[in-house]
């Protein structure tokens, strides 16, 4: 007999939490002791599951049990369930607070149009409670897989793209976004017309940190022109540290996203460089997972926000395109 959806249904909740707990633990040891049961119990919740099923699950050996392909799949759908009800307790603890729903949102502090998103959306739904969590963009995306985010506004490193996990999220482009180089005003280079990237070298650097997006592409720059990359006087993560200290340092170079620099640039009292060729970066995407715990109405007038607050040159160009 195989697995049907009727025999799916006669699963209980308590064998969806069992087989969520084989994503992390391979072994009847491991899962026991994180659902705090005994190991007969959870071999007997195992042999019940494939029961129902109709078929072989997991192989068992010395190692432990190592799930079959479908054993996978349930482990994964499992998964899934389990985070739909972790994001469920949160939209009732949102509400026990007084607020009329939750979002949360992923962010890597990249792009100026998610902030006046988050105005107009708390507008046209008052009460909503937006929580914000800032980390990379390869963080980000682990959030989403597992439910404990609803949406993110990042940009993807392109290898990641063509990863199996790519397929269980939906990405849409927010705006283009290229490498960009930031001055003081006393900068020596901060009047120039036009400026070449072999211009650059010898200059004293800050920069992100070396597995940094901006950064790897600083140095791509330098290497295919057969040239040493630059060495930094400043690393950091946090692009606004990066403005900060080159407005205090005439002497200093920031490299960042355009995205970052086209208004905190003129905030900082700083010049954004005319340095050719472009470097294009991968574009910024709001990231939605397939299978979304938030209120679908909800996502979707952040999605409409966003596109509306985007950069007029990368609004103008995809019209056009």
């Amino acid at each position: 007999m195989g697995m049907t959806e009727r025999s799916l249904r006669r699963l209980r909740l308590r064998h969806i939490e069992l087989l969520d707990s084989f994503h992390t633990n391979s072994t009847v040891r491991a899962v026991a002791e994180q659902l705090h049961l005994s190991q007969p119990a959870i071999s007997k919740m195992v042999r019940e599951i494939e029961e129902t099923c109709g078929m072989e699950l997991f192989v068992r050996s010395r190692r432990g049990m190592q799930p079959t392909a479908q054993g996978l799949i349930l482990i994964r759908q499992a998964g899934h369930m389990i985070q739909h009800l972790r994001a469920a307790a949160e939209q009732f603890k949102s509400l026990e607070i007084g607020a009329s729903g939750l979002l949360r949102i992923g962010s890597s502090s990249m792009t100026h149009e998610l902030q006046p998103a988050i105005v107009e959306l708390q507008r046209d739904f008052p009460g909503l409670l937006v929580r914000i969590r800032q980390a990379r963009p390869r963080q980000l995306v682990a959030d989403l897989l597992t439910g404990e985010l609803d949406c993110a506004v990042t940009s993807l490193p392109p290898d990641w793209l063509a990863q199996p996990e790519a397929t269980q999220l939906t990405l849409e482009t927010i705006a283009k976004d290229h490498l960009c180089v930031v001055v003081s005003s006393k900068h020596r280079l901060a009047r120039k017309k036009s400026l070449d990237w072999r211009d650059l070298m010898g200059e004293r650097w800050a920069v992100s940190e070396l597995d940094g997006l901006t950064r790897q592409q600083l140095i791509s720059v330098y290497l295919h022109r057969g040239l040493a990359p630059p060495t930094p006087s400043l690393e950091s993560i946090n692009h606004k540290t990066i403005l900060e200290v080159v407005s205090l340092d005439p002497d200093l170079l920031g490299v960042l996203r355009w995205n970052q620099a086209r208004q905190d640039s003129e905030l900082y009292g700083l010049k954004v460089l005319p340095v050719g060729p472009r470097v294009p970066l991968p574009e910024i995407s709001f990231i939605v997972p397939k299978y979304a715990a938030a209120e679908p109405a909800v996502v979707e007038g952040l999605r409409v926000a966003l596109l509306r607050h985007r950069p007029r040159s990368d609004s103008a160009r995809q019209a056009t395109s």
